[in-house]
């Protein structure tokens, strides 16, 4: 199981990002028209060349070690995400981490939100990482859910800097296509639509 908190050797304010990208991939079977699953990239890129560099060095390795049955698509889905507020924790917060909250775990609770984005905000944690403030990706919530930031904080091993002392709050933006081999960016055809969830 993850540490659920981390101490903070980072001295100097957060900078929250006012923007940043959220970056989709999807896992097809080989010989097959639709995507058997979703590869939600955890991290808050501020920018496409961080997205392409982490994307070309992960599917690439993906892709060769699985190159006779699964792999990832050279488009993904590349989303702005915009920053609404800031949710300060109080100075008691106390964690439980009664449940773990994997990669499946998610990636699952990212399909809806993708699906339906007016209807959700992203969870963003911030994470003291080589004396630098690093942006987690952590889940997305309801808008109208009462309570579940402090809840799903308090009860999942979500890995959190509690010295941060807050949370970040993102909405989803304007989506376009991110070819992460080429680079090339594009706006999402109606081909594409049929096959990639969270298109609107």
């Amino acid at each position: 199981m993850r540490k659920i908190s981390v101490p903070s050797p980072v001295k100097q304010e957060i900078e929250w990002p006012k923007m940043g990208y959220l970056y989709t991939l999807f896992i097809f079977d080989e010989g097959k028209d639709m995507p058997t699953s979703l590869n939600v990239c955890f991290k808050l890129f501020c920018s496409t060349n961080e997205i392409l560099k982490d994307a070309r060095r992960h599917c690439t390795k993906y892709n060769t070690n699985h190159h006779n049955q699964f792999y990832i698509h050279q488009l993904g889905i590349l989303t702005k995400l915009k920053l609404e507020s800031i949710y300060h924790l109080g100075c008691k917060f106390e964690r439980k981490a009664k449940y773990n909250f994997n990669s499946w775990a998610r990636m699952r609770a990212f399909i809806p939100a993708l699906q339906h984005q007016k209807l959700y905000k992203v969870l963003v944690v911030p994470i003291a990482l080589r004396n630098k403030w690093k942006f987690e990706v952590a889940v997305p919530l309801q808008f109208d859910a009462k309570g579940e930031i402090e809840r799903f904080l308090r009860n999942s091993d979500q890995k959190i800097c509690l010295e941060a002392k807050g949370v970040g709050l993102y909405v989803f933006g304007e989506e376009k296509m991110l070819n992460w081999k080429t680079g090339e960016i594009s706006k999402i055809t109606s081909d594409e639509d049929e096959f990639l969830p969270g298109v609107n």
